[in-house]
Order: C-alpha cells, then sequence, then structure tokens
C-alpha cells in the first residue's frame, strides 16, 4: 500500500503534529492555571475591599492590606513631574483610565506627582 519512504514521511509529519499539540496543550494548560491563580487574587482583593466599605482612617494596617509596593521615579527636569507607581497586593499595578491632576507644588514641597501611563 504505502512504500517504506511514504511511510517514513507520514510518520515524520505525524510526530512533528503530535509534538506541536502537546506544546499547545501545555501552552493552554499553563494559561488556564496563570487565569485561575489572577482569579483566585481578585477574589481575595475584593474580599479586602469588602472590609473596607467606609475608611475613616488611612493607617498602616489599611495600607499594608491594599499595597504591596511603591515604586517613585525620578523627577522629570523639563515637567518637573515625578511618576509614581502603586503595586496592589494580588492585582499588581493599575492604570487609571482617567488622569490624576497634577498636585500642586505648595501641596508637596516642591514635587508634582503624576501617575504612571
Amino acid at each position: 500500500m504505502f512504500s517504506d519512504e511514504q511511510f517514513s514521511t507520514l510518520t515524520a509529519d505525524f510526530e512533528t503534529e503530535k509534538t506541536k499539540l502537546k506544546d499547545i496543550i501545555t501552552a493552554y494548560e499553563t494559561a488556564k492555571s496563570d487565569f485561575e491563580k489572577a482569579k483566585q487574587d481578585i477574589k481575595k482583593f475584593i474580599k479586602i475591599v469588602g472590609k473596607y466599605t467606609e475608611i475613616t482612617e488611612l493607617n498602616y494596617e489599611v495600607l499594608h492590606e491594599f499595597i504591596n509596593r511603591i515604586n517613585i521615579f525620578e523627577t522629570d527636569k523639563e515637567t518637573k513631574t515625578r511618576k509614581i507607581e502603586i503595586i496592589y497586593n494580588f492585582i499588581g499595578a493599575v492604570t487609571p483610565t482617567t488622569p490624576v491632576k497634577n498636585v500642586s507644588k505648595s501641596q508637596r514641597s516642591g514635587l508634582v506627582i503624576t501617575t504612571v501611563a
């Protein structure tokens, strides 16, 4: 039915396709795992937000639960602005959909603060 050469070619093609499909399955499994972790992290963040629906005082405990770290960048000499990036627990950095207005120089001892775009 098939010659030895045809059989070898078909077998090699099959093995190549099988390897590609295994790689695709691995990539999908990794993506699914990442998605599940992100989903759990969002649930944890929502639970924390639920605890603090009516914050009257911003204290260490509240900041510690919400914020992982704050990155403060060098001052831009041209615009005299400084970028600040807030990395939240469980959800990472959040870029606001509307820009945050600059704080006046008198309010921040000569520093103008902007968000990371």
